[in-house]
Protein backbone atom coordinates (compact mmCIF):
# COMPACT_ATOMS: atom_id res chain seq x y z
CA UNK A 1 0.00 0.00 0.00
CA UNK A 2 2.08 3.61 -1.36
CA UNK A 3 1.32 6.49 0.96
CA UNK A 4 -1.58 7.48 -0.69
CA UNK A 5 -3.74 4.96 -0.54
CA UNK A 6 -2.95 5.03 3.49
CA UNK A 7 -3.82 8.77 4.34
CA UNK A 8 -7.13 7.49 2.01
CA UNK A 9 -7.07 4.65 4.96
CA UNK A 10 -6.55 6.76 8.12
CA UNK A 11 -9.18 9.45 6.49
CA UNK A 12 -11.77 6.93 5.85
CA UNK A 13 -11.54 5.60 9.34
CA UNK A 14 -11.52 8.93 11.54
CA UNK A 15 -14.77 9.35 9.43
CA UNK A 16 -16.29 6.69 10.40
CA UNK A 17 -15.51 7.17 13.87
CA UNK A 18 -16.55 10.36 14.03
CA UNK A 19 -19.60 8.89 12.48
CA UNK A 20 -20.65 6.05 14.69
CA UNK A 21 -19.49 8.80 18.02
CA UNK A 22 -22.07 11.04 16.64
CA UNK A 23 -24.64 7.68 15.67
CA UNK A 24 -24.66 6.89 19.77
CA UNK A 25 -24.22 10.00 21.25
CA UNK A 26 -27.54 10.37 19.39
CA UNK A 27 -28.69 7.03 20.58
CA UNK A 28 -27.66 8.02 24.30
CA UNK A 29 -29.48 11.47 24.24
CA UNK A 30 -32.61 9.31 23.30
CA UNK A 31 -32.09 7.14 25.68
CA UNK A 32 -31.70 9.76 28.07
CA UNK A 33 -34.91 11.73 27.01
CA UNK A 34 -36.33 8.14 27.66
CA UNK A 35 -35.70 7.67 30.71
CA UNK A 36 -36.44 11.49 31.95
CA UNK A 37 -40.06 11.14 30.55
CA UNK A 38 -40.15 7.63 32.32
CA UNK A 39 -39.29 9.04 35.59
CA UNK A 40 -41.78 12.37 34.91
CA UNK A 41 -44.09 9.61 34.39
CA UNK A 42 -43.92 7.50 36.92
CA UNK A 43 -43.55 10.43 39.62
CA UNK A 44 -46.54 11.99 38.54
CA UNK A 45 -48.83 8.94 38.62
CA UNK A 46 -47.15 8.74 42.04
CA UNK A 47 -48.29 12.06 42.81
CA UNK A 48 -51.72 12.37 41.16
CA UNK A 49 -52.42 8.63 43.17
CA UNK A 50 -51.14 10.14 46.80
CA UNK A 51 -53.08 13.05 46.20
CA UNK A 52 -56.24 11.07 45.31
CA UNK A 53 -55.87 8.68 48.43
CA UNK A 54 -55.49 12.52 50.69
CA UNK A 55 -58.60 13.12 49.14
CA UNK A 56 -60.01 10.25 50.08
CA UNK A 57 -58.39 10.59 53.63
CA UNK A 58 -60.51 13.73 54.30
CA UNK A 59 -63.72 12.88 52.98
CA UNK A 60 -64.05 9.30 54.76
CA UNK A 61 -62.75 10.48 57.82
CA UNK A 62 -60.12 7.52 58.03
CA UNK A 63 -56.58 8.19 58.29
CA UNK A 64 -54.75 4.85 58.96
CA UNK A 65 -52.38 5.41 56.22
CA UNK A 66 -51.26 8.93 56.43
CA UNK A 67 -48.06 8.10 57.94
CA UNK A 68 -47.52 6.20 54.92
CA UNK A 69 -48.69 8.83 52.57
CA UNK A 70 -46.05 11.01 54.32
CA UNK A 71 -43.66 9.17 53.94
CA UNK A 72 -44.09 8.85 50.27
CA UNK A 73 -44.32 12.31 50.11
CA UNK A 74 -40.76 12.87 51.68
CA UNK A 75 -39.29 10.23 49.40
CA UNK A 76 -41.27 11.92 45.76
CA UNK A 77 -39.47 15.67 47.37
CA UNK A 78 -35.75 13.69 48.26
CA UNK A 79 -35.93 12.28 44.31
CA UNK A 80 -37.21 15.92 42.59
CA UNK A 81 -34.20 17.68 44.81
CA UNK A 82 -31.41 15.25 43.35
CA UNK A 83 -32.89 14.92 40.21
CA UNK A 84 -33.25 18.49 38.13
CA UNK A 85 -35.57 16.75 35.56
CA UNK A 86 -38.52 16.52 37.78
CA UNK A 87 -38.48 19.86 38.67
CA UNK A 88 -41.61 20.56 36.00
CA UNK A 89 -43.15 18.16 38.71
CA UNK A 90 -43.09 21.19 41.43
CA UNK A 91 -46.65 22.21 41.19
CA UNK A 92 -47.64 18.34 41.90
CA UNK A 93 -45.64 18.38 44.45
CA UNK A 94 -46.73 21.30 46.67
CA UNK A 95 -50.71 20.03 45.54
CA UNK A 96 -49.80 17.25 47.51
CA UNK A 97 -47.99 18.80 50.59
CA UNK A 98 -50.95 21.00 51.15
CA UNK A 99 -53.46 17.80 50.58
CA UNK A 100 -50.89 16.15 53.24
CA UNK A 101 -51.61 18.90 55.81
CA UNK A 102 -54.94 19.43 55.26
CA UNK A 103 -55.34 15.56 56.02
CA UNK A 104 -53.22 15.98 59.23
CA UNK A 105 -55.81 19.02 60.36
CA UNK A 106 -58.69 16.60 59.83
CA UNK A 107 -56.98 13.97 61.61
CA UNK A 108 -55.78 16.08 64.10
CA UNK A 109 -59.32 17.62 64.43
CA UNK A 110 -60.81 14.54 64.59
CA UNK A 111 -59.50 12.60 67.12
CA UNK A 112 -58.75 15.78 69.31
CA UNK A 113 -62.41 16.31 69.04
CA UNK A 114 -63.07 12.96 70.54
CA UNK A 115 -61.14 13.13 73.57
CA UNK A 116 -62.51 16.39 74.42
CA UNK A 117 -65.87 15.02 73.92
CA UNK A 118 -65.60 11.96 76.37
CA UNK A 119 -63.53 14.43 78.64
CA UNK A 120 -66.79 16.45 78.98
CA UNK A 121 -69.01 13.46 79.06
CA UNK A 122 -67.17 12.34 81.82
CA UNK A 123 -67.45 15.37 83.86
CA UNK A 124 -70.89 15.93 82.98
CA UNK A 125 -71.82 11.91 84.61
CA UNK A 126 -70.53 12.79 87.95
CA UNK A 127 -72.49 13.34 91.20
CA UNK A 128 -71.75 15.92 93.96
CA UNK A 129 -69.66 14.91 96.15
CA UNK A 130 -66.47 13.41 94.96
CA UNK A 131 -63.25 13.22 96.36
CA UNK A 132 -60.98 16.21 95.12
CA UNK A 133 -59.01 13.20 93.73
CA UNK A 134 -61.47 13.41 90.85
CA UNK A 135 -60.33 16.97 89.87
CA UNK A 136 -56.76 15.79 89.99
CA UNK A 137 -57.17 13.06 87.03
CA UNK A 138 -59.68 15.15 84.85
CA UNK A 139 -56.77 18.38 85.47
CA UNK A 140 -54.31 15.41 84.56
CA UNK A 141 -56.71 13.93 81.63
CA UNK A 142 -57.04 17.75 80.35
CA UNK A 143 -52.94 18.33 80.43
CA UNK A 144 -52.26 15.30 78.57
CA UNK A 145 -54.80 15.90 75.98
CA UNK A 146 -53.52 19.55 75.50
CA UNK A 147 -49.96 18.47 75.78
CA UNK A 148 -50.88 15.99 72.54
CA UNK A 149 -52.27 18.81 70.48
CA UNK A 150 -49.48 20.67 70.92
CA UNK A 151 -46.95 18.68 69.99
CA UNK A 152 -49.12 16.71 66.87
CA UNK A 153 -50.40 20.44 65.87
CA UNK A 154 -46.58 22.42 65.55
CA UNK A 155 -46.53 22.32 61.84
CA UNK A 156 -50.29 22.25 61.40
CA UNK A 157 -51.91 25.45 62.30
CA UNK A 158 -55.74 25.76 62.59
CA UNK A 159 -56.65 24.55 65.90
CA UNK A 160 -57.72 27.39 67.73
CA UNK A 161 -61.04 26.46 68.51
CA UNK A 162 -59.45 23.06 70.31
CA UNK A 163 -56.94 25.05 71.86
CA UNK A 164 -60.14 27.16 73.17
CA UNK A 165 -62.38 24.22 73.84
CA UNK A 166 -59.68 23.04 75.96
CA UNK A 167 -59.16 26.56 77.89
CA UNK A 168 -62.95 26.39 78.38
CA UNK A 169 -62.71 23.09 79.98
CA UNK A 170 -60.01 24.27 82.84
CA UNK A 171 -62.83 27.20 83.76
CA UNK A 172 -65.26 24.54 84.17
CA UNK A 173 -63.11 21.62 86.13
CA UNK A 174 -62.58 24.65 88.45
CA UNK A 175 -66.17 25.38 88.94
CA UNK A 176 -67.27 21.83 89.25
CA UNK A 177 -64.26 21.79 92.11
CA UNK A 178 -65.83 24.81 93.80
CA UNK A 179 -69.49 23.15 93.71
CA UNK A 180 -68.15 20.38 95.37
CA UNK A 181 -66.58 22.01 97.90
CA UNK A 182 -69.46 24.05 98.76
CA UNK A 183 -71.93 20.90 98.46
CA UNK A 184 -69.02 19.27 101.35
CA UNK A 185 -69.03 22.18 103.67
CA UNK A 186 -73.06 22.41 103.50
CA UNK A 187 -73.39 18.87 104.35
CA UNK A 188 -70.64 18.81 106.93
CA UNK A 189 -72.23 22.14 108.66
CA UNK A 190 -75.78 20.40 108.49
CA UNK A 191 -74.88 17.06 110.02
CA UNK A 192 -72.91 19.39 113.09
CA UNK A 193 -76.17 20.96 113.43
CA UNK A 194 -78.05 17.77 113.37
CA UNK A 195 -76.08 16.47 115.95
CA UNK A 196 -76.52 18.85 118.23
CA UNK A 197 -80.10 19.07 117.45
CA UNK A 198 -79.81 15.44 118.53
CA UNK A 199 -77.85 15.72 121.68
CA UNK A 200 -79.97 18.45 122.93
CA UNK A 201 -83.33 16.60 122.32
CA UNK A 202 -82.15 13.47 124.03
CA UNK A 203 -80.98 15.36 126.81
CA UNK A 204 -84.66 17.62 126.89
CA UNK A 205 -86.55 14.28 126.19
CA UNK A 206 -88.20 17.23 123.45
CA UNK A 207 -89.78 15.87 120.55
CA UNK A 208 -89.47 19.19 118.30
CA UNK A 209 -85.76 19.55 118.55
CA UNK A 210 -85.35 15.81 117.29
CA UNK A 211 -87.60 16.40 114.34
CA UNK A 212 -85.80 19.33 113.47
CA UNK A 213 -82.66 16.73 113.51
CA UNK A 214 -84.10 14.81 111.55
CA UNK A 215 -85.89 17.26 108.89
CA UNK A 216 -81.81 18.87 108.82
CA UNK A 217 -80.62 15.46 108.36
CA UNK A 218 -82.71 15.05 104.83
CA UNK A 219 -81.34 18.18 103.47
CA UNK A 220 -78.35 16.36 102.30
CA UNK A 221 -80.85 14.07 100.19
CA UNK A 222 -82.94 16.56 99.07
CA UNK A 223 -79.61 18.77 97.82
CA UNK A 224 -78.40 15.60 96.05
CA UNK A 225 -81.64 15.45 94.14
CA UNK A 226 -81.95 19.01 93.19
CA UNK A 227 -77.66 18.29 91.91
CA UNK A 228 -78.76 15.83 90.20
CA UNK A 229 -81.87 17.20 88.75
CA UNK A 230 -80.91 20.71 88.17
CA UNK A 231 -77.60 21.20 88.27
CA UNK A 232 -76.08 18.63 86.07
CA UNK A 233 -78.54 19.79 83.31
CA UNK A 234 -76.85 23.45 83.92
CA UNK A 235 -73.59 21.93 83.97
CA UNK A 236 -74.00 20.10 80.66
CA UNK A 237 -75.40 23.38 78.75
CA UNK A 238 -71.85 24.79 79.85
CA UNK A 239 -70.14 22.24 79.09
CA UNK A 240 -71.67 21.61 75.47
CA UNK A 241 -73.72 19.22 76.14
CA UNK A 242 -77.41 17.96 75.30
CA UNK A 243 -78.31 15.80 77.96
Amino acid sequence: MDQADSRDCIHYMRYESRFYTGFRKRIELVQRNFRREQAILEHGNGLDQLTEQLDLMVNNNTFEGLSYCEMKLKILLQNEAYNRDLCVLKPKLAIAELKLKEAERKRIQVEFKAKLGTLRKDMREITLPVSFQTFIHFRYRRYKIYSQLTSQSRNVQGHEDLLNQLDDMSSQINYLEEDNYSFLVWMILTFISAGLNIAVGLCTDSRVAVSVSMILLAFPMLGRWFQTLFVRRHRSRNLGINS
